[in-house]
């Protein structure tokens, strides 16, 4: 039940996550409207720190659904290797809470 309640606390924040990003990455201003790279700088806030941060929540999402999306598909095998080779939800926890903290230690910079 806490697993199921994490991973949909974790899937409301990677949805503000990839929104802010598309936001900020529309929005940019006319002077970074130019270079791809100067875009997705201004998606992260303009801090590569934030958005390294946004690929690594991302990155932890994606392993902590992993095994709930095979399982859902009709493929258990998925959830029966990550269980065999490593913990995905543990891992995935471990790099959604390290991508939170960067954000939050960058944000007080800002």
């Amino acid at each position: 039940m806490v697993g199921e309640i994490a991973t949909v606390v974790l899937t409301l924040i990677v949805g503000l996550v990839v929104w802010d990003f598309l936001h900020n990455y529309t929005g940019a201003p006319d002077e970074t409207k130019g270079m791809l790279w100067q875009r997705i700088l201004h998606g992260g806030m303009g801090s590569s720190t934030v958005l390294v941060s946004y690929l690594t929540l991302i990155g932890g999402w994606c392993m902590t659904a992993a095994g709930q999306i095979g399982d859902l598909v009709g493929q258990p095998a998925v959830h029966e290797w990550l269980n065999a080779h490593l913990s995905a939800e543990g891992m995935g926890a471990v790099m959604a809470g390290v991508a939170v903290l960067t954000f939050i230690a960058r944000l007080r910079t800002l």
